[in-house]
This record gives structure tokens, C-alpha cells and sequence, in this order.
């Protein structure tokens, strides 16, 4: 967890969260792994990815592989920026 940052309850939108990873280096292209079989192992643009899986739970989105991502809990409010 520590490299966990929880995203304020304010901040927890798809359109947020996209621009707090766009200001640490993320590109437009992500991976997701996801509990949605339609959604996981796929590659994808950021923003869709985001609008797909933001508040739907059991998700991750790499954006930079080892150094950049997006976790969700299953639980509400729930949401992180992984970051080394």
C-alpha cells in the first residue's frame, strides 16, 4: 500500500482520474485487467477504458507497466493511483 494514493471522494470520476494520470505520464493507450470478461486483457484508450470501468469495481489499468496505474475495489469510494 504504499505506493497506493487513495483518489478524493471528489476526484473519483472517470474524467478526474484520466487527468490525474494524464499529469503523471500516462498516454492515451492503457491495459486493462478486469472482473468484466468483456473488458479484461484488453488494450484500449485511457478515457474509454476509464468511462467502461470507473465505479463498477475489481479493476486495473497499467498506463505505464511497473510505474503508473489505476486500482478498484469492489468496494464503493474505494479507488487508487498506483504509483513507484
Amino acid at each position: 500500500m504504499r505506493f497506493a494514493s487513495l483518489i478524493p471522494p471528489n476526484q473519483q470520476t472517470a474524467e478526474s482520474i484520466e487527468r490525474i494520470l494524464k499529469s503523471k505520464g500516462a498516454s492515451d493507450k492503457c491495459c486493462v485487467m478486469s472482473s468484466d470478461y468483456e473488458l479484461d486483457a484488453q488494450e484500449m484508450l485511457l478515457s474509454e477504458a476509464l468511462q467502461k470501468t470507473v465505479g463498477r469495481g475489481g479493476t486495473f489499468i497499467s498506463c505505464i507497466a511497473g510505474k503508473l496505474s489505476y486500482f478498484e475495489f469492489d468496494e464503493p469510494s474505494e479507488r487508487y493511483i498506483l504509483e513507484k
